[in-house]
C-alpha cells in the first residue's frame, strides 16, 4: 500500500517524525580477545585474514567466550605453524578440546627440549590418560584408541601393556590390531588393508598430524642428529617415538631426572641394526627404505665372514 504524503494544512508539530539517531561507532575488538593465534592455526588463511580485518565481529567474540565453542572446535588434519602451535594447543586443551589435548600430550612426551630438562613428560602422560578414561558423556571417537595405544608404548608392566593393547584394539585402532594379530595377508584383508601398507591406513590423522607438528620444529632434525648417542629412535621415517639409552637413564637418575619416555624397541630380525617401536612401524618401513639397507648390511656381514675365513 503506497504511503500517503502529509497534508500541507496539518500543523507541522503533529507530524509523526522518526527521531534522529547518531551513527553508532563500534570500538574495534582486540585481536587477543579473539584468540588470534587460534584463528591463524585452525582456520584457512583467507578466513583468518578476514577475521583479522573485521575484528569487530561481536558474534565471533561471543562464540570464543563460550567454553563449548573451543571445546568442540575441530582441528585441521594439517600441521600447525611451529611458531605458535604449542600456545594454540594449550589454550584449546585448557578449554577441554579433545584433539588439542591429544596433540599437546604427544608433543609434551616426545618434545626434545622438555625431555632433556625433565619437564613435560608427566604433563603429556596426564593428558593422554584423561583421554583414555574420559567421562561417560564425552564421545571421543578414534582419539580414545589413539591415547590407549600411546600409553601402551609408555607402560613398563607387561600385564598392563596387554590390557591397554586389547582395549585399544577393541576401539578399532588399526595399529593395535596389527600388534595383536600380526601382519599376515588374511588378517590385513580383514582390516581392509594390503601390502605395501600405507601410513594413512594404519595410523589416524590425529597421530600423523601430532607427529608432523613435532617434526616441523626448526630444531627437530638437528636435535635428532645430536641426540643419537643418548637416545634410541624408532627407525621408521616419520615416527617420533624414542627412549633414552640405558647409560643415559642411569646418568639422569643419578641427578634426579626421571621423567622421560619409556618405549620398547624391537630390532630387525635379519640385520639386527634397525629398531622399531611396533609391528606397524616395522611393516611400514620394510619395503622402503629398510629393505635395501637390510640387504646391504647382510652383504657386508657375509663379506666380512668370507674375508675372515680366507685369512684363517
Amino acid at each position: 500500500m503506497p504511503r500517503s504524503s502529509p497534508d500541507p494544512s496539518t500543523p507541522r508539530s503533529t507530524y509523526s517524525l522518526r527521531p534522529r539517531t547518531r551513527p553508532r561507532v563500534e570500538a574495534p575488538l582486540r585481536l587477543t580477545d579473539l584468540f588470534d593465534d587460534v584463528l591463524e592455526q585452525c582456520l584457512p588463511l583467507q578466513i583468518a585474514d578476514a577475521a583479522r580485518a573485521a575484528a569487530s565481529c561481536r558474534a565471533l567474540l561471543r562464540a570464543w567466550q563460550r567454553p563449548s565453542f573451543a571445546r568442540r572446535l575441530e582441528l585441521p588434519d594439517t600441521p600447525m605453524r611451529a611458531d605458535g602451535a604449542l600456545a594454540c594447543l594449550r589454550r584449546l586443551a585448557d578449554a577441554g578440546n579433545p584433539s588439542a589435548r591429544f596433540r599437546l600430550g604427544v608433543a609434551r612426551v616426545y618434545e626434545s627440549s622438555a625431555a632433556e630438562a625433565g619437564e613435560g613428560y608427566e604433563e603429556g602422560l596426564r593428558l593422554l590418560k584423561s583421554l583414555a578414561e574420559p567421562p561417560p558423556e564425552e564421545n571421543l571417537g578414534a582419539l580414545r584408541g589413539d591415547a590407549l595405544f600411546e600409553i601402551w608404548h609408555l607402560t613398563k608392566d607387561g600385564d598392563e601393556r596387554e590390557r591397554l593393547l586389547r582395549r585399544a584394539a577393541s576401539e578399532g585402532h588399526v595399529a593395535s590390531q596389527i600388534e595383536l594379530h600380526g601382519t599376515s595377508k588374511s588378517h590385513l584383508q580383514t582390516l581392509g588393508l594390503r601390502r605395501p601398507l600405507d601410513v594413512s591406513g594404519v595410523f589416524s590423522p590425529a597421530w600423523l598430524t601430532a607427529s608432523e607438528n613435532i617434526l616441523a620444529s626448526p630444531s627437530a632434525e638437528r636435535d635428532r642428529e645430536e641426540a643419537t648417542a643418548s637416545r634410541h629412535y624408532c627407525d621408521r621415517p616419520g615416527c617420533v617415538r624414542w627412549r633414552f639409552r640405558k647409560r643415559e637413564v642411569r646418568k639422569r637418575e643419578a641427578v634426579g631426572l626421571t621423567g622421560s619416555p619409556y618405549i620398547r624397541l624391537w630390532k630387525c630380525g635379519r640385520c639386527r641394526c634397525a629398531c622399531y617401536c611396533s609391528k606397524a612401524c616395522q611393516t611400514l618401513a620394510w619395503p622402503r627404505p629398510h629393505r635395501e639397507e637390510c640387504d646391504r648390511i647382510l652383504g657386508l656381514h657375509a663379506n666380512a665372514l668370507l674375508a675372515a675365513g680366507m685369512d684363517a
